[in-house]
């Protein structure tokens, strides 16, 4: 267990089964049982942890902690066993296991609050404690460290953190705590809210995720096929637009209805995604049905469809 105050991880063992008041046999973070600085009192080091707020063990049995206070998450190899104050061998969210400043990047954390492991075995880090970057990380495996995460939610971008997108809440976006979990069918569960006695912040929420329809992060590759989410679109399910991804930045994506009427016109960002907030060039939603996006960019042209269900 995560002991946060005191800058460590306690192991308790099952034994012959749990006792009130049970006395635990091993500890990580720290040199031995009597001591609690963060950091032990130095600097941030792969023996050393800061205010850790979750762990979870990978298919391997290896420990994996959140190590909040230095924005970074470290993995414990289970090898021949666990051993006090013992070294991690993996970090993510920093490039070395002596740095710990946090940063907004697909490479860096803020705040990183809760970690799970999806049913292939991937990491889900909750990068969104109080005053974090509001978003979930995906890492896939396998795993090194410094590694970048290959998709964030919550955000469009690895290099934007604002709560809610700087706007209200939606179906898309994050603000305040984010431990994450994972049910039987592989849907992803964020619980959005503070724990923090006398602290109000986040949405006060869980949503959850299907694999099925979650969003992609970033395009990584401009020549990949553009693909739409959420497609339906429901707007009677709190989701306000529809982004199509895999466009090269810059391009021209038109909006028709299946008459060939066209009805709005927008443009791909940086990341390669176009959104379009479901209503027309006059600013009218548009009615329940089946659409085209047409993207132009450089004489080329890609068309996909979309549905909006009301």
């Amino acid at each position: 267990m995560a002991d946060t105050g005191n800058h460590r991880v306690l192991r308790f063992p099952k034994g012959a089964g749990f006792t009130n008041g049970g006395t635990a046999d091993k500890v990580i973070g720290q040199a031995n049982f009597t001591s609690g600085s963060a950091n032990q009192g130095g600097a941030v080091s792969a023996l050393s942890l800061a205010s850790p707020s979750g762990v979870a063990f990978d298919g391997s049995g290896n420990l994996w902690v959140v190590d909040k206070g230095n924005n970074r998450v470290l993995r414990f190899p289970k090898g021949g066993g666990f051993t006090d104050g013992m070294a991690a061998d993996l970090v993510l969210g920093q490039a070395d296991f002596v740095s710990g400043a946090p940063a907004t990047t697909a490479t860096r954390l803020k705040a990183p609050g809760g970690i799970a492991f999806d049913l292939s075995g991937n990491l889900w880090v909750g990068d969104s404690s109080l005053g974090g970057n509001n978003r979930v990380l995906r890492y896939s495996k396998p795993f090194s460290t410094g590694m970048a995460a290959d998709l964030v939610l919550g955000q469009l971008t690895f290099t934007l953190n604002a709560a809610n997108g700087g706007g209200t809440p939606d179906a898309r976006t994050l603000f305040g705590s984010a431990v994450t979990a994972f049910d039987g069918s592989g849907n992803l569960l964020v619980r959005e809210g503070s724990n923090y006695p006398g602290i109000s912040e986040g949405n006060n929420r869980v949503l959850v995720f299907n694999p099925a329809t979650t969003p992609p992060g970033p395009n990584p590759n401009p020549d990949c096929t553009p693909a739409v989410y959420p497609n339906p679109v429901h707007p009677s399910k709190g989701e306000t637009s529809v982004t199509v991804t895999c466009v090269p930045a810059g391009a021209s994506v038109r909006l028709y209805t299946v008459a060939g009427e066209e009805i709005k016109v927008v443009t791909a960002d940086a990341n390669g995604h176009a959104t379009w907030n479901i209503s027309n060039a006059m600013g009218t939603n548009v009615v329940t049905g089946v659409y085209y996006a047409l993207i132009l960019h450089e004489g080329h042209k890609h068309t996909v469809t979309l549905a909006v269900e009301r």
